[in-house]
């Protein structure tokens, strides 16, 4: 995960630099996450969102600690409203991923490629540019949205021009832009994972996967759910969860355990399983966004 983020890094540093040209800015519409979400690829193995309302200190921070830093990657950071990461797990190989960057970016961004020499330009229906050093793939089709890409651009231009939604369960939907942070499994936690997690390998409990953070005060909580296989029982599922977020606290040295397994609330429903005010303090948070960062950019 790591090589995959300094790639993306990397891009950034370079839109950064450019980002400096102009000051005039377009704002972004108005439009949900599930709009966003399905300009990346179908084929990942989850889809990270972050908001960067309450997470901007959390990205700056990570960007401050890395070896790519530069006023201008900052200066990206500060011009973006939300981030929407796809992350497709390739055995034997790097990370494949994509990025969709939502913000006030500069009008004439598509320009400042064209008078950057280590940018060159692909033709298409919507032009895009290729960084000639690494390979990364950019294109800004509106002022207020940058795709970074390492080779799906062609088609993540497709869906930004398409104006699909992404196929998400109801309540993914509504919860999604409430949070300050989502991870998403949208075809749910595949065998190698449930065995991490304790959970039958054998065949595939679990449909589809999200789990979300918001700030709340000093702290923030989390939520999750849980759409199982139509074979599982909700109820025995949500007594196993019960377990596995005890063991996770234990394995994690977490402080304060009982009062946050109080705090902890569960509901089975159908094939639905929810848990509910599980927090983090702000330090836990940051680790936690680090680790799916692969430990930082």
């Amino acid at each position: 995960m790591k090589l995959t983020t300094r790639i993306a890094t990397r891009c950034l540093i370079a839109l950064g630099a450019l980002s400096l040209t102009f000051s005039c800015a377009t704002v972004p519409p108005d439009k949900s996450t599930a709009d966003w979400l399905v300009v990346l690829p179908d084929d990942v193995s989850y889809y990270l969102y972050l908001n960067t309302k309450n997470t901007r200190w959390l990205l700056q921070n990570i960007v401050r600690k890395s070896p790519f830093y530069s006023a201008d990657l900052e200066r990206v950071v500060d011009m973006t409203d939300r981030v929407y990461a796809g992350i497709k797990i390739r055995q034997g190989q790097s990370p494949e991923v994509n990025l969709v960057l939502i913000g006030s970016y500069p009008v004439f961004i598509n320009s400042a490629f064209g008078w950057n020499k280590e940018w060159e330009p692909v033709k298409g229906e919507t032009p895009y540019w290729r960084h000639t050093k690494s390979g990364i793939e950019a294109a800004a089709p509106e002022s207020y949205i940058i795709l970074i890409s390492h080779g799906r651009m062609p088609e993540m231009i497709r869906a930004f021009r398409g104006g699909t939604r992404a196929a998400l369960k109801l309540k993914v939907v509504q919860e999604l832009d409430q949070n300050d942070l989502t991870l998403l499994f949208p075809l749910g936690i595949d065998e190698s994972v449930s065995q991490d997690l304790g959970l039958p390998a054998r065949k595939k409990i679990i449909e589809q996967v999200w789990i979300g953070g918001r700030k709340k005060e000093e702290h923030y909580v989390f939520q999750g759910a849980f759409y199982l296989a139509p074979d599982v029982d909700s109820d025995s599922f949500r007594k196993l969860l019960q377990i596995l977020m005890l063991s996770l606290l234990r394995q994690e040295h977490m402080t304060g355990i009982g009062e946050r397994l109080s705090a902890m609330t569960y509901q089975a429903q159908d094939r639905l399983v929810t848990v509910s005010d599980f927090f983090l303090t702000k330090e836990e948070f940051e680790s936690f966004a680090e680790s799916l960062l692969g430990g930082g950019l």
